[in-house]
């Protein structure tokens, strides 16, 4: 399920969420990056009052990892109004085979999570990505799901269907005493059933993946037998023309010895001029020849240059500016400093050949 585009999300982030559209773009985008297997759509929660909310939802699967193998968990992930003030619902959402597990505290038996990142949740130290990854932790350590038998597969009655996903109902008694029949079950089954389970949709995938990473290792061994094989038909000649350029680098490095030695000197008698107090500063910056005082002109343009994108990130990450205005203004920049660079270079080498 791929869900919601990036240009979709952004519209119904803005939408729904007002000023906070943004942030909650951004928390929603940062987890489609970090973990793939989790889709955002446009999901109505109902509340236990009959009031009904259209929110995004993540939904699809975390990672779990139980004897150094990885499964998946079947979750909801519903963000309501007052989000990122407040903390998502989270719900597992199991299979038609599968039944939440009522082992565990951390699980309500209408599949609502409970922890203590959700309780203690805040916007300046919570973030969704944070929330996933304690989601997987809890996961590999107690089993949200287990398997039910064919009998216990018929789907609840239409009331309970309409509640599935309401927050903060109370247990019922006949749903009680069904729970609390499946504690006796072996955490060992329930992981069993789970293996089965994830087995069945991630096969394909996991034999599609190692079927591409070894193709991907045989083409780099190939590609590496044929660079050295040419590399060694260079033979002799390859070893010539690198003597030839080492002789080359030796030559240059003397010239530019000497020429460092040079403007030492010259650094020497300016400190003692300067020591003195009488310094003309237009001509402290100013170049022995025009294409020196050039270069000096350059490099200045240069470093205000960087030290403009650097002012332009801290703004960007502070969030005064959108990313549109700040890569913008990059781009700008960055084509001129690149012919001030360019520039440079070539006055560089005049330089040294003068």
């Amino acid at each position: 399920m791929s869900g919601l585009s990036d240009t979709e999300l952004s519209s119904i982030s803005h939408s729904l969420y007002g000023h906070e559209g943004m942030t909650v773009y951004r928390q929603v985008i940062a987890c489609r990056r970090e973990f793939p297997t989790l889709s955002p759509i446009v999901e109505n929660f109902n509340f236990n009052d009959g009031r009904q909310e259209r929110m995004i939802c993540l939904k699809g699967t975390v990672n779990m990892y139980f004897r150094g193998e990885t499964y998946n968990a079947p979750v909801k992930i519903f963000l309501p109004k007052t989000f990122p003030n407040s903390s998502p619902f989270v719900y597992i959402d199991p299979a038609r085979n599968m039944r939440v597990s009522d082992k565990v505290a951390n699980y309500r038996f209408d599949g609502l999570v409970m922890h203590e990142y959700l309780d203690r949740w805040n916007r300046m130290n919570s973030h969704l990505v944070g929330l996933i990854e304690m989601l997987s932790m809890l996961f590999s350590q107690h089993a949200p799901v287990f398997q039910v038998s064919a009998a216990e597969q018929q789907p609840p009655p239409p009331q309970q269907q309409q509640q599935q996903y309401n927050f903060g109902r109370s247990y019922s008694n006949s749903t009680s005493s069904s729970n609390h029949q499946h504690q006796d079950i072996d955490e060992d089954a329930q992981m069993q059933a789970i293996i089965l389970q994830s087995l069945k949709t991630r096969g394909a995938e996991l034999v599609e993946k190692r079927l591409l990473e070894e193709e991907v290792v045989r083409g780099k061994a190939m590609d590496d037998l044929i660079t050295e094989a040419q590399t060694l038909s260079f033979g002799t000649s390859t070893i010539v023309d690198m003597m030839e350029k080492l002789d080359d680098d030796i030559n240059t490095t003397r010239e530019q010895r000497n020429e460092l030695q040079r403007m030492k000197a010259e650094a020497d008698r300016s400190l003692e001029t300067a020591s003195s107090g009488d310094v003309n500063w237009d001509d402290a910056v100013r170049g022995r020849t025009p294409v020196e005082t050039q270069l000096i002109r350059l490099v200045a343009e240069d470093s205000a240059m960087k030290d403009t994108i650097d002012k332009l990130r801290d703004l960007f990450e502070k969030e005064i500016i959108e990313l549109e205005e700040f890569l913008k203004e990059v781009r700008k920049i960055a084509r001129e400093q690149f012919r001030i660079r360019m520039l440079i270079n070539k006055t560089q080498h005049v330089i040294v050949g003068m």
